[in-house]
């Protein structure tokens, strides 16, 4: 066959590798902690190359996970809810999993295992199904629902990630989605290109929570050098699915990154660390506090379900 599925264990960490054996680009995914995306390795320039910048073992995970959340699932909620307080359906709960800013961050499922229901390759891709039924688990947020992420690995160096989520509950539950990635173009990303369709960035105050205010920000609607620029900032996107809505390129290296997301996810994040080696550019459907301020919040009705697609392609 052309693409595979293999399990694999590697400096105490699980998962599974999807392979185009044609080309010997992969993708690795970790279930244990919600389908964690651990690796999109392709050729360049003769050698392999992994463009996520993950954690290299078990023990850097466990200790790191919970600060840089990094390859990470948000569900039900994207980014920030101040001291996890939000009302729903006329009451107000308080999520209990904070971060140590006191505020809830970046969903409920990151640190969950998966139940793998699929697996399959073939002459044209390689899929992973993974599933976890989310049963109030957190007392902040008491509804249940469930969370299938599917990732496709396809010719021409794609990965595609789909999520649904079916509210199994008996009322009508807030929700959000979103991706966590950070990509490692090689060196810094001071001498990347990046460009996205947005001209909008969503105001921050200090908590990097929404005011209400949006702030015309052009700077990357055109192909920009990235430089010295500190980014964590949300931008709302000019959502076409047919295009890709985020391009990085590296400029020293031949590395280029393309990112389509489907119209269900008009939110981008973007952050840069300090170490600058790597940037996370995240496709939300919802903006951070979405549970308070409600932009892109999703309402959805019991025994319904909502799917939200996003596609890497790496050259």
């Amino acid at each position: 066959m052309k693409f595979e599925i293999q399990s694999f264990e590697d400096s105490g960490l699980n998962g599974f590798r999807l392979t185009d054996n044609s080309s010997a680009t992969h993708a690795e995914v970790l279930p244990d902690y919600g389908m964690l995306l651990h690796a999109f390795q392709i050729s360049l320039n003769g050698e392999l190359f992994n463009s996520i910048d993950n954690y290299e073992n078990y023990n850097m995970l466990a200790k790191e996970i919970g600060l840089s959340y990094k390859g990470c699932k948000m569900s039900p909620f994207a980014c920030r809810i101040p001291k996890g307080l939000y009302q729903s359906n006329g009451k107000q709960y308080e999520i209990q999993n904070k971060f140590s800013d006191g505020s809830a961050i970046h969903g409920l499922l990151w640190n969950k295992p998966f139940e793998i229901i699929h697996i399959s390759g073939g002459n044209e891709s390689a899929t992973l199904i993974g599933r976890y039924l989310y049963n109030k688990d957190d007392s902040g947020y008491p509804f249940t629902y469930v969370c299938e992420v599917k990732y496709t690995l396809c010719e021409a160096n794609v990965l595609e990630i789909v999520t649904t989520v079916t509210n199994m509950d008996e009322q009508v539950i807030p929700i959000a989605d979103g991706w966590h990635p950070y990509f490692r173009p090689g060196g810094k990303v001071d001498d990347c290109i990046l460009q996205f369709n947005s001209n909008m960035m969503l105001e921050f105050d200090d908590r990097l929570v929404p005011t209400g205010n949006t702030v015309s920000v052009p700077d990357f609607f055109t192909p920009t050098t990235i430089g010295a620029r500190k980014i964590d900032n949300c931008f709302v996107l000019q959502v076409d699915d047919s295009k890709s809505c985020c391009v990085l390129k590296n400029r020293l290296n031949g590395f280029s990154l393309s990112i389509f997301g489907s119209k269900r996810y008009p939110f981008l994040q973007i952050y840069i660390p300090d170490h600058r080696k790597s940037i996370a550019i995240e496709n939300l459907s919802g903006a951070p506090d979405c549970f308070n301020n409600h932009m892109g919040l999703l309402q959805l009705p019991p025994r319904h379900s909502k799917t939200f697609w996003v596609r890497y392609k790496c050259n």
